[in-house]
């Protein structure tokens, strides 16, 4: 394989980088109370990067015209669709709960009363129900009317996200994004 067809198939991971890169920093700099426009913006440098790596590789391939649009379209495709997934990872945390809202309603037939949804999702509810879920699953102990630390799996689940949030958002764990 030769350099140029190398950098061809890697312009596409390339571009995600930059893409993922230029979040973070947008992100930090732009300080918006919606978290879309940097992940919007970040896709441009990302998108700008690829293409100048496929073009790049694709001179140095000396390819025929034919190639060259054939494979800048796979490009395009591909980094669309690692750019798809990206979104979609970052805004999975931004929905959730909107979504299990949604999910609630349609549940109980499409409406419920506000003072019914508002019952389910106050915050003191929320937080039994978590703490009976951990507890339930072992992975937080009661004795002696104190809680202790049960199985790890979700603490160190947790310590990834966080770290993942530090890097993207800039924020420490007990930190809220700027809103």
């Amino acid at each position: 394989m030769t350099s140029g067809t190398t950098w061809l198939f890697l312009a596409p991971v390339i571009g995600l980088a930059a893409y993922c890169t230029c979040h973070i920093a947008l992100t930090r700099v732009l300080r918006t109370r919606s978290p879309y426009a940097a992940l919007l913006l970040a896709f441009v440098p990302g998108l700008a990067c690829m293409l100048a790596t496929t073009c790049a590789a694709l001179a140095a391939m000396q390819a025929a015209w034919t190639d060259r649009a054939a494979y800048i379209f796979l490009n395009l495709t591909t980094y669309g669709a690692l750019g798809w997934g990206y979104f979609h990872f970052v805004n999975l945390g931004i929905a959730s709960l909107r979504i299990r809202i949604l999910e609630e309603l349609l549940d109980a037939g499409g409406s419920l009363p506000a003072s019914a949804l508002q019952m389910l999702y106050n915050t003191d509810r929320l937080i039994e129900t978590r703490i009976q879920r951990l507890n339930h699953g072992g992975h937080l102990l009661v004795s002696e009317g104190r809680y202790r630390i049960g199985k790890t799996r979700f603490l160190v689940t947790a310590k990834v996200f966080d770290w993942l949030r530090s890097l993207i958002f800039g924020i420490t764990p007990c930190e809220t994004p700027a809103r």
